[in-house]
């Protein structure tokens, strides 16, 4: 693994912490880079030469900023490469040098990668600042062979210095930012090279979970007890409640023992005693009997090939499960990860290079910011999406687009609502839009807390009177309870609703046959008339778009979509709210900008500057209620801060705490803080001494296809099945926990109720309708709020579940395992049986994340912001936390500063694909999903269609007396319009009727020529009167209807 840290000290104070690098002969540092062969710096290190660069000095050269009349300069950052334990073992305590030498040589190769791929400095061209490659660095490694626990560890220490040789010849400072965003890609390279080198020598590898590999035969025993540092680092972590890479590095910092400097024989004296001589002896008759592997034959480079891009492949597709378009490196980490040993990084690029002409991937670009001289600046990225993902998108668009002015209006514009003298602006504007539309789709983009539910009351009413079906549909459980409360319109997940409407869809497929529309024709159906209202539509998903479009249009249903796009978006792919709002593609849009939530001026004045991105707006509005929670010596102190929130939390009465959300970024926080105050209820008796033992299942929440790899599964986890599998005797809704694993067969041996044994490979069957949870241990007590994790559905509602639905515990049974609880939505009393797997969905309800907060009001909030947390710390998260509240937020970090600096660099904004594809192949979408699917593309469709119509008009022309036939053979060679036979429509020639329904057809198709054409237009960002469209779509629909009636024989 690779960790970055900065060099925060400069000079000598950092050469003489602990001795960091300069220790001794065996320690001695090498310089790297072609930077320091420039500068001729070349074999072992000068410390005083590397002292004196670590202070910016590079002989007569002094790099710095001036800053309050001194010079300051960064002296560098330390690249720590980890080999993994297994190999440490081998290498060091085994004595296998050949080990040490391949952990070498993956060193190099990584920073070669550094060097020759991101290096670089900032340069002014004219007014602007931009970056550009230097490809030298100048570095100094250090290879070390001990842990601070003494374990023995392989590693060395990278200080790449921050000075490079400008094209001028002259030393510059490094951009850094580069650096930290590759550190994941840098530290795959380093493994995947690694793990090639590993298996040269003749050992065999197996993956871990985490992204890293050991060398198979190593007893996992020994590896455990050689990992005593590690396992002080995860301790620190699990007392912080926190997780995560930077996380690590903190609690490596915090828990960091003073180094003791012990010789090569007091090591091997030390491990020998820690290990014993059987252990020892074992791993060296490994090493010993490995036989070194020949060079590649062809099949096996073949093979590698091959590897490398279905590796490319499988990255694709996880990484657009949940992101329209994702990085250039990202792709190449995800694939080096999931083939370490199996394949070459350069192998991998090659792989990405052919889908790329391939088409199956598009470029694009992503935009990410950064802080320059204390200004946020838009750096474009390299990045890709896929043909599918454009097609979805725009297939969404287009439905939407051709369904305007499909619908009849509710009501017509001179009728007065009932509400119109109270209601904002906004509010009467969305409900007049609503009612009086002739779109099939509408979209009403309202800010947090401007009554958007208060006046959907107004549409139930006026739809009821007018005999329309309102069907009102959510992301959570909680959200469609608040839908279903504040309006009366009868609620459901929108998940559920769509599980039900593919099942439809895929019906009205099946039953296409020519039968079936006959039946049809001959007896439609009236239904009565639906309006779905879409709660929180920012979370929509671009694959549940395009299902609610077909779906709608099936059912003919006009659909409202309310939501915020400011606020945050779903898990899945796509942000299809957001991006039909633009005018270029034609949603008719209502905007609800007055706030009504928000009762306090200085607080309501900060929620409209977060939304429109100003941080330091919002955070100057409600600085008096910014806490900084650090430790003694400044630093930053997680625990603390959480016990301090939770303190305040129960600092307050029951009915303010009843007032009152706490809200935080994380799992972890969310644990941590649910543990103090679930103390303190303890110990004010508001939960009772009686309790009883019981595991949760928490979701691991991987994609599609990370489920159907073996690596990601662990030992003891459970499977939830959500299919019947007869080929595995499996039923839906099953539970089955893991026994154990092959890795090499990719199979899973799971432990069924009957204690039968069942092999599955996840790879084969069923990875896309399983869950996979990890079980803990927790404890409850009567008068615990809990919330419900997933959902449960029940044939007659006795037991229906939503997400994010709380339920209170009224008495708990230790002898039957189960306990009594009551429904705090319905007010129902059921009891559940704590052993079924079924009833472990649930969490401790006291602290929320800002995803499970949105749709919800307080009074007050507490929010729990850090700097850190690069990802989960955005505008679109700071939005929602602080627009919860109607009286008061309070804000507690780490840093004021920091958290405003991180909050300009992450919107939090889910990407689309239709926006940022770059790629000119966009126009040809169509043609490389059909080449790809082994359909007929849009010219050679075109050609067999002419070649169809030239033959139908050959024999239409046939069928006419022969003087017509000639006078219609000339004109129709000349123009090769078929649309001209259609002049001859009165012939009362029999074989000309019967060919009445082709000619009709010809016509539409030339009809659909025009809408298709039209609708390029528009996807090209040109614009199309609605009227041409309406009429174009209309004449269609009028010519498709003649089609349909029945021939009629002149007798």
């Amino acid at each position: 693994m690779l960790s970055i840290a900065k060099i925060s000290t400069s000079g000598s104070g950092y050469l003489a912490r602990d001795n960091y690098y300069v220790k001794g002969e065996e320690d001695a540092g090498q310089w790297f880079g072609k930077g320091a062969k420039q500068l001729g710096l070349e074999g072992g290190v000068d410390n005083d030469k590397f002292d004196a660069m670590l202070k910016g000095r590079f002989g007569e050269v002094e790099l710095g900023r001036m800053k309050d009349g001194k010079l300051e300069h960064h002296p560098g950052w330390d690249h720590t490469f980890s080999a993994p334990k297994s190999v440490s073992l081998l290498a060091l305590v085994a004595k296998d040098t050949r080990l040490v030498e391949a952990h070498d040589k993956s060193v190099d190769f990584a920073l070669n990668y550094l060097e020759n791929n991101l290096i670089g400095s900032r340069f002014r061209m004219g007014d602007k600042i931009e970056f550009q490659q230097t490809h030298n660095m100048i570095a100094a490694k250090y290879r070390h062979d001990i842990s601070r626990e003494k374990d023995p560890q392989l590693h060395t220490h990278a200080a790449v210095l921050n000075a490079t040789l400008g094209h001028n010849g002259a030393l510059r400072s490094l951009d850094s930012p580069v650096l930290y965003e590759h550190k994941m890609l840098m530290g795959a390279m380093y493994q995947s090279h690694l793990a090639n080198q590993v298996k040269e020598l003749g050992f065999e590898v197996e993956l871990n979970d985490n992204g890293t590999f050991d060398i198979k035969g190593v007893d996992k025993d020994i590896i455990d007890q050689a990992s005593k540092r590690r396992q002080a680092i995860v301790e620190d972590m699990k007392l912080k409640g926190v997780s995560g890479a930077l996380a690590a590095q903190y609690s490596s910092l915090a828990t960091r023992p003073q180094k003791e400097e012990l010789s090569h024989h007091e090591k091997q004296t030390l491990w020998k005693e820690d290990f014993g001589d059987k252990a020892i002896d074992e791993m060296a008759k490994l090493s010993k009997e490995v036989v070194k592997q020949t060079p590649h034959t062809p099949e096996q480079i073949k093979q590698r090939e091959l590897v490398a891009a279905e590796s490319v492949g499988s990255a694709i597709r996880h990484l657009s499960e949940n992101e329209a378009v994702f990085k250039t490196i990202d792709v190449a980490r995800e694939a080096i990860v999931s083939s370490l040993g199996d394949t070459d990084p350069h192998l991998i690029k090659n792989a990405i290079d052919d889908k790329v002409k391939q088409s199956e991937l598009l470029r694009a670009k992503t935009t990410e910011v950064m802080i320059l001289n204390n200004k946020p600046k838009s750096l474009d990225k390299r990045a890709y999406t896929t043909p599918e993902l454009i097609q979805q998108e725009k297939l969404t668009l287009k439905i939407m687009r051709e369904e305007r002015l499909r619908v009849e209006p509710i009501i017509t514009n001179d009728i007065k609502l009932k509400r119109e003298d109270i209601f904002t602006k906004g509010q009467l504007n969305a409900a007049k839009a609503i009612l009086t539309t002739k779109d099939r789709f509408i979209s009403v983009n309202g800010l947090a807390g401007t009554g958007k539910t208060f006046m959907l009351e107004e549409i139930k009413e006026q739809a009821g009177k007018h005999n329309y079906k309102i069907i009102g549909m959510a992301p959570s459980g909680s959200a469609a309870n608040i839908l279903q409360n504040e309006t009366g319109v009868k609620s459901q997940t929108l998940q559920s609703f769509l599980k039900q409407g593919l099942i439809e869809l895929n019906k009205s497929r099946s039953n296409n046959s020519a039968k079936d529309m006959q039946l049809k024709q001959q007896a439609p159906e009236v239904k009565q008339k639906e309006i779905w209202l879409v709660d929180e539509s920012s979370f929509i998903s671009t694959k549940q778009a395009l299902v609610i479009t077909k779906l709608a249009t099936k059912r003919d249903a006009q659909v409202v979509l309310l939501g915020d796009s400011k606020q945050l978006s779903g898990i899945e792919a796509g942000k299809p709210f957001s991006i039909s709002q633009d005018k270029k593609y034609g949603l008719q849009t209502v905007e609800m900008n007055e706030i009504i939530r928000q009762k306090d001026i200085e607080l309501k004045q900060a929620v409209y500057s977060a939304t429109r991105g100003d941080v330091a707006g919002a955070f100057e509005k409600i600085n008096k209620n910014i806490i900084e929670v650090k430790d003694k010596n400044g630093q930053d102190e997680p625990v603390l801060r959480r016990e301090i929130m939770a303190n305040t939390y129960l600092s307050m009465g029951s009915k303010e705490q009843d007032k009152t959300l706490i809200l935080v970024p994380a799992n972890e926080d969310r644990d941590s803080i649910n543990n103090h105050v679930r103390d303190g209820f303890i110990e004010e008796g508001i939960l009772s001494k009686k309790t009883i033992q019981a595991t949760n299942l928490i979701n691991k929440n991987l994609t599609t296809e990370a489920k159907t790899k073996s690596f990601n599964y662990l030992k003891n986890n459970v499977v939830r099945f959500n299919r019947n599998y007869k080929k595995l005797g499996i039923d839906k809704g099953s539970y089955l926990k893991i026994k154990s694993i092959n890795h090499d067969s990719n199979q899973l041996t799971l432990l069924s109720p009957k204690g039968k044994d069942i092999i599955w490979n996840p790879k084969e069957i069923a990875s896309s309708a399983v869950e996979l949870y990890t079980e803990q241990k927790r404890e409850l007590r009567e008068g615990e709020t809990l919330f419900w994790r997933r959902a449960k559905s029940s044939k007659n509602n006795s037991d229906t579940r939503r997400t994010n639905e709380k339920i209170k515990i009224l008495k708990v049974n230790k002898i039957t395992k189960s306990v009594k609880y009551v429904d705090t939505a319905t007010g129902d009393i059921k009891t559940m049986s704590l052993k079924n797997f079924g009833n472990k969905h649930w969490e401790y309800a006291y602290c929320l994340t800002a995803h499970q907060a949105q749709g919800q009001t307080a009074d007050r909030v507490l929010i729990n912001l850090e700097s850190w947390r690069s990802k989960l710390s955005n505008q679109q998260a700071f939005y929602v936390e602080i627009s919860r509240a109607k009286h008061e937020a309070i804000i507690f970090t780490d840093d004021k500063d920091k958290i405003q600096r991180q909050l300009l660099t992450n919107t939090g904004e889910k990407s689309s694909s239709i926006e940022q594809v770059t790629d000119s192949r966009l126009l040809k979408i169509d043609d490389i999903l059909a080449k790809q699917q082994g359909r007929q593309t849009s010219d050679e469709a075109r050609q067999i269609q002419q070649a169809q119509l030239r033959d139908k008009a050959n024999d239409y022309i046939k069928a006419l007396d022969p003087e017509q036939a000639k006078k219609l053979e000339s004109e129709f060679r000349k123009t090769q319009s078929p649309i001209i036979l259609n002049m001859y429509d009165k012939t009362t020639n029999v074989k000309m009727k019967q060919n009445y329904q082709d000619q009709i057809r010809i016509h539409v198709e030339k009809n659909r020529l025009n809408v298709k054409t039209k609708d390029q237009t528009l996807e090209q960002g040109q614009t199309t009167s609605s009227k041409d469209q309406t009429m174009n779509t209309a004449n269609i629909k009028e010519l498709e209807r003649e089609q349909s009636k029945p021939v009629e024989l002149e007798r």
